[in-house]
């Protein structure tokens, strides 16, 4: 009973991973043009970027676009009296929620959720609640407020109104990732150790990556964080560990590879956007 149960839920997430966007247009071109399986699939990656640079700002599958306090608003502020921001949160991003569901449970996807969409609020300047939270992931209250406890066992904080002036010491689930991998920590197993998915994790160390150039040739926070539309907060963070790692003898040389690898990944950004506009 419990194999023919696994089994279904293997097939379920194999069926979900054949609606995605990447799937699908791969098939298209695949069958289009009688290009290889491995040919379509870096022809849809590539669109996808293509699409991501030609329109950064539109709502994406999987996006939604809501309401939600300012940032800058206080705790004890009355709701009605508050500044309002509009944001684009992703509910649903299927290459990374499907990894996360095939290899964890419903609880740690649903963190994850609430890790990504409270993040994406805070780098476009505004606060979920746990209410909206709730909406969001159509769930009681309560049971955000275990994941957020459960969260905060792994010293991983979750950043919403009312939280968010108590936040202590310890550091998001980002900058762990980027702290294992500063200990030569694979992004795979550091996915596993997180609980996150693997597409997440390259993420956070292709930011870090970047972020390091930068302070390596000495550019202010404010302006790195313009650069990689990231948050002031998480570009202090960033900074304390290229700080931290650079001063250690040790880690001369892994440092040295990361500044070049973001070196590296400003040269390739900039050639996809200057033959994104000589296709214009």
């Amino acid at each position: 009973m419990v194999k023919n149960y696994l089994n279904e839920i293997n097939d379920k997430n194999n069926r979900l991973s054949l609606k995605n966007f990447e799937t699908q247009i791969t098939n298209f071109i695949e069958h289009g043009t009688n290009c290889s399986i491995f040919e379509s699939f870096h022809i849809a990656q590539s669109l996808g970027k293509m699409i991501n640079l030609a329109a950064p700002d539109c709502v994406k599958p999987g996006q939604i676009v809501k309401q939600i306090l300012d940032y800058n608003e206080p705790a004890g502020k009355a709701l009605k009296d508050c500044k309002m921001r509009e944001v684009r949160l992703t509910l649903i991003n299927e290459n990374e929620d499907l990894d996360i569901l095939k290899k964890n449970n419903i609880a740690s996807l649903r963190r994850h959720k609430i890790l990504r969409m409270t993040e994406e609020a805070i780098k476009q300047d505004g606060i979920l609640t746990q209410e909206d939270l709730s909406l969001l992931l159509n769930c009681d209250v309560r049971t955000i407020k275990r994941d957020v406890k459960q969260l905060k066992k792994e010293n991983i904080n979750v950043r919403t109104r009312g939280f968010q002036k108590d936040i202590g010491p310890s550091i998001t689930h980002r900058t762990k990732a980027v702290e294992q991998f500063m200990q030569n920590i694979t992004p795979p197993d550091i996915a596993r150790n997180i609980q996150h998915s693997l597409c997440a994790v390259e993420r956070y160390v292709t930011q870090f990556s970047r972020a390091a150039f930068l302070f390596s040739k000495g550019v202010e926070n404010l302006e790195i964080a313009f650069i990689l539309e990231i948050s002031t907060s998480l570009t202090a963070e960033l900074k304390e560990i290229f700080n931290k790692y650079s001063s250690d003898e040790k880690y001369k040389h892994k440092i040295r590879e990361i500044i070049s690898s973001g070196k590296d990944l400003f040269e390739k950004l900039d050639l996809q956007k200057k033959t994104f506009l000589r296709g214009k």
